[in-house]
């Protein structure tokens, strides 16, 4: 199979080291990239040499890495060019599958919400792949694969929340811990300490959440003892009702992920 990532930001200069790191020979995976000093360190730190033409001619699944607003100046170039049975791959926020056959003027096409979990095969990738298309799904996911467990959406608009919840978790996962390392460090510990703390916390929860199948929640009750630290916590944050404003804060991520959607060209 080759491969070829058109865009060498941080998610598609993750994908590539990525795809190399499970057995992608370098030569079945081209990198298409304009030669940003961004790009040019990623084919050097993973020992690519990057094609500056947009020619794909040879490849099975063509990933589009780039940024939305840059996806009709790719498509002018790529329109009618690809493989007729080649799989085209967005990882673009609001570009639909629709959009995508329009300007590519391509059949095949699918869609996927990647995050940095990429880097060592843990995304949470969701990916909508539209019913016509479905002759590729294995090709598909064999390819998603690489990144970590996948999870098939069969409405589109999906999508958005999984941008908002599996793409953007990871930051909000790091503001939590940012904010325990903060409470560590103005009580006592030293940054390496706070921050090797707050680590295997994360680590131990995850370990154990995995290994029991228990729901969150019944973590949260099984650590929070009546009239103890934990339960006063929480009682802290039900009094500035932080609950809803994380989930207004994610719901926000979703409503922005469907504002960004991009309306074809005819």
């Amino acid at each position: 199979m080759k491969l070829s990532i058109i865009g060498l930001g941080n998610l598609g200069g993750a994908l590539a080291r990525r795809f190399l790191e499970v057995g992608v020979a370098r030569s079945d995976l081209q990198v298409i990239s304009r030669g940003s000093p961004k790009s040019k360190q990623i084919c050097n730190e993973i020992d690519v040499v990057p094609c500056h033409s947009l020619d794909c001619s040879e490849s099975d699944v063509i990933v589009l890495a780039v940024k939305p607003q840059d996806v009709f100046g790719v498509g002018s170039e790529l329109a009618g060019r690809l493989p007729e049975s080649a799989v085209l791959l967005s990882i673009m926020a609001g570009v639909s599958c629709d959009a995508l056959r329009s300007i590519f003027r391509h059949p095949v096409v699918a869609r996927a919400m990647p995050n940095l979990g990429v880097v060592s095969g843990e995304s949470a990738t969701s990916y909508f792949i539209p019913p016509d298309s479905l002759g590729q799904k294995d090709e598909l996911e064999n390819v998603l694969r690489m990144c970590g467990p996948i999870f098939r959406v069969e409405d589109e608009s999906l999508l958005e929340v999984s941008t908002a919840v599996a793409g953007s978790g990871p930051a909000y996962v790091c503001w939590l811990a940012e904010q325990l390392q903060l409470v560590a460090e103005r009580n006592g510990f030293n940054s390496e300490q706070a921050r090797a703390m707050v680590l295997q916390t994360l680590r131990g929860t995850l370990a154990y959440l995995e290994g029991s199948g228990e729901e969150f929640g019944c973590l949260i009750q099984k650590v929070s003892s009546p009239n103890g630290t934990t339960a006063r916590a929480f009682s802290v944050l039900g009094e500035r009702d932080a609950t809803n404003a994380l989930v207004q804060a994610i719901d926000a991520a979703r409503i922005r992920a469907a504002e960004l959607a991009i309306p074809s060209k005819d």
